[in-house]
Formats: structure tokens, C-alpha cells, sequence
């Protein structure tokens, strides 16, 4: 199931939530349908309106928090004036309970959904709006199986990247995360990142990084 927020694009100061399922928007009004639209229709929004804390993991399972009160969805316009910024992509989890010293072996009942991530780095500076989207997906099957799958990576439409993912280890990181700090619901654990060929963006270049379990996000730098 893949849960999403949206605008139409004829009324775009109502901000509407819903799935995306068979290739179509559905609004719904938290029980049933209240609306079907074709995608040219709907504006893609981050699948969530505010988390209370993004935790960035390393591959050793140490993490820092970056700032999560300001991010956007697809098609997000990253300002980067002067600088050199790498792109920097992510696989993420999203909670849906509370807990401290939560076990590997209880932290999948404690993830809602995944998503994915892209912010923008440079060597000293990492503190920038990311982008979040474009769903909230809920696995139908195995987790594993959903984050496992293809995904590609692009820079002004060329191809800069495509493979198939081995899964993060998402028990290992939320037990590492809650144990000494809770972890609540709607908290963001941001997976290590992908490791893509470093290409460094100017402003103008537009990043599109495509799952296919997960859907499709963009940034662009301005």
C-alpha cells in the first residue's frame, strides 16, 4: 500500500491524503474514497506533514540527527548557493509507535512504512532541507523483499546509477536508536546511504532517484 499527500493541481491551497494504487490517486477521508484522480491531476506533497526527529545512519550503526523541521516532497528546490553538494540518497523507515530498548527482534512491529530520501551534502555542511516521498510505503509481503528491489539514479535525465539494493537493517538500527533515547511515532531512521558515483551538482541540475518498490523522487538545485 502506498500512502501519499497531494494537492489538485486546479485547487492547490487544499492539501488532500490518500493511496496510489493501479496507477491512480485515491482520496479518502480516513474510511472510504471520497475521490479518484489520474496522476496528471494531483501534485505530489511529502507523504508526511511533520516527523519529530530524522536519525542518519553510518554503516557502523552510529547516527546523528539532522534538522527536521524543514523538508518537501517531489520535485523539491534545494538552495545551494556556492557550494559544492553531492547528492545523498537514502532508504528510510518511518515509525508508528513509541518504545525504549527496543530488540531487533521486536522492530518490525514498530515500522509503519518506508520511503525514500534525498538531501544534499558537501564535505563540512549537511544541514539542508531533504526531500521526503513520494509515498509512505507499507510492505504487502516481506519487507526484505519490497527494499531489495531495483533502483536507478539519475542526473538531468542521464543515468548515473542502477542496481538491485541489499536491504538495511532497519531491526538493527531502531535498537540501536532506542537505546538510550526513545524512539516515538512518525520518527524518520534514515538507512546509510546508497553508494553512488560521486557527481557534484550546480545549480540547475535536477536529481531523480527511482525504486521500484518505493516510487519516484526529485530534487532540483537552485
Amino acid at each position: 500500500m502506498q500512502l501519499c499527500r497531494f494537492v489538485l493541481r486546479e485547487e492547490p491551497e487544499g492539501v488532500r491524503s490518500g493511496l496510489f494504487h493501479d496507477g491512480r490517486f485515491f482520496e479518502t477521508d480516513g474510511e472510504r474514497p471520497v475521490g479518484v484522480y489520474d496522476p496528471g491531476k494531483v501534485g505530489l506533497l511529502a507523504p508526511m506533514q511533520s516527523i519529530p526527529s530524522l536519525r542518519v545512519f553510518n554503516k557502523d550503526l552510529s547516527y546523528t540527527y539532522r534538522n527536521s523541521a524543514v523538508f518537501g516532497g517531489p520535485l523539491m528546490e534545494v538552495d545551494a548557493p556556492g557550494l559544492d553538494c553531492f547528492a545523498d540518497v537514502r532508504i528510510v523507515a518511518i515509525l508508528k509507535d513509541d518504545g525504549e530498548q527496543i530488540t531487533s527482534e521486536e522492530a518490525d512491529a514498530f515500522i509503519l512504512g518506508y520511503s525514500l530520501l534525498i538531501a544534499l551534502v558537501t564535505g563540512s555542511e549537511t544541514d539542508f532541507p531533504f526531500a521526503l516521498g513520494p509515498f509512505l510505503t507499507i510492505p504487502e509481503g516481506p519487507a526484505e523483499a519490497l527494499l531489495a528491489k531495483p533502483l536507478a539514479m539519475k542526473i538531468n535525465g542521464d543515468e548515473l546509477f542502477a542496481a538491485q539494493l541489499a536491504p538495511p537493517d532497519f531491526p538493527a538500527m531502531i535498537e540501536r536508536a532506542s537505546r538510550t533515547n526513545r524512539a516515538t511515532t512518525a520518527d524518520v531512521l534514515a538507512a546509510p546511504p546508497i553508494e553512488v558515483p560521486s557527481h557534484k551538482l550546480k545549480p540547475g541540475d535536477s536529481v531523480q532517484v527511482a525504486h521500484e518498490g518505493l516510487g519516484i523522487l526529485s530534487i532540483k538545485v537552485v
